[in-house]
């Protein structure tokens, strides 16, 4: 997670103690407002806004903004991107600027192909972060 980035949920259980289902979103069993997999890098000033999944994989580019979406394994949402309740079905991208708002668009979106200049991009954030982490923790033996 990088710098300014915002996650937001939404309240899942009301005043009686209900639960919100229209503000919580189930992985596995599980309900939450908000979902962040494994391996996810979230890139300066991004924003996900609740109810939503991001699953494993995935790179958020900087100022993006997630709401009432689920973005699937593998994915790459660009710089500025805008993801606004679609799912993004696993290993698509989100072209720099683009907004999607329905699940047609989300559907129509591009696969990740092996020359896609992003494609290793998270891996890549990924590996740096936890150079970064050891470098920390060596400075403080």
């Amino acid at each position: 997670m990088q710098d300014a980035v915002v996650l937001h949920g939404r309240q899942t259980i009301d005043k009686n103690g209900d639960p919100i289902k229209e503000n919580q979103v189930e992985v596995d069993g599980e309900t939450y407002s908000l979902y962040i997999g494994k391996r996810v890098s979230l890139a300066h000033q991004a924003q996900v806004h609740g109810p939503a999944i991001v699953f494993d994989d995935v790179f958020i580019g900087m100022q993006t903004f997630v709401y009432k979406a689920t973005i699937g394994k593998n994915s790459v949402l660009e710089p500025k991107a805008c993801v606004i309740g679609a799912n993004i079905p696993e290993d698509r991208y989100v072209p720099a600027g683009t907004v999607i708002t329905s699940q047609e668009d989300a559907d129509a979106l591009p696969e990740i192909y092996e020359g896609y200049p992003f494609k290793n991009t998270n891996k890549e954030v990924i590996a740096v972060n936890v150079e970064l982490a050891d470098g920390y923790n060596r400075m403080k033996k």
